[in-house]
């Protein structure tokens, strides 16, 4: 029985069916994998600087401080969808779950722009970014150069208690 190739089915200018079909099926087996890799993703986060207030017991006030950084903190993002900006045509915005982990823990938190299911992620010229919030800190992360700033607003400030707000940064290395 002559092979494909001897029965003329190049040389007439046609590709053998099955040569094709089977180079089609292979392909798109790894398509939806790819795409999904890119969307969904982990980043390592560790904070390298902190600050904020702190009351002082000595003085009886509070007094501007820094606090020592080295907090580390997982966050992953689980793409849901992608739709158009209302204002801008040729612009769309990806739409993710996202979640929080601390270091040394296995409770992940959700984290949410306020009033909204999902996060939002913009693609602007100079970064990709977005923000979102756990119940304790709200969160700034670019992904274009792998900064964030993690702030805690508690309320021990302006009533009297022990919490102290703080601000902090640092880097991110994508890890998925």
């Amino acid at each position: 029985m002559p092979s494909e190739v001897e029965s003329g089915d190049l040389k007439s200018g046609r590709k053998p069916v099955r040569f094709v079909t089977t180079c089609l099926l292979i392909g798109s087996a790894f398509v939806p994998a790819a795409a999904q890799g890119i969307k969904t993703s982990q980043y390592f986060c560790t904070v390298e600087f902190s600050g904020g207030i702190a009351f002082d017991e000595v003085r009886k006030e509070w007094i501007g401080t820094a606090f020592r950084p080295g907090a580390k903190f997982i966050v992953r993002l689980v793409y849901e969808k992608t739709r158009p900006v209302k204002d801008w045509p040729n612009q769309r915005i990806d739409e993710y779950l996202v979640f929080v982990t601390q270091a040394g823990t296995n409770k992940r938190e959700d984290c949410k722009t306020p009033g909204k299911d999902r996060v939002e992620i913009y693609d602007e010229p100079q970064a990709r970014w977005m923000f979102c919030s756990t119940d304790k800190h709200d969160y700034r992360i670019n992904f274009s150069n792998n900064r964030f700033i993690r702030a805690f607003l508690s309320s021990g400030y302006f009533n009297y208690v022990e919490d102290t707000p703080s601000v902090g940064g640092g880097t991110c290395t994508k890890i998925e």
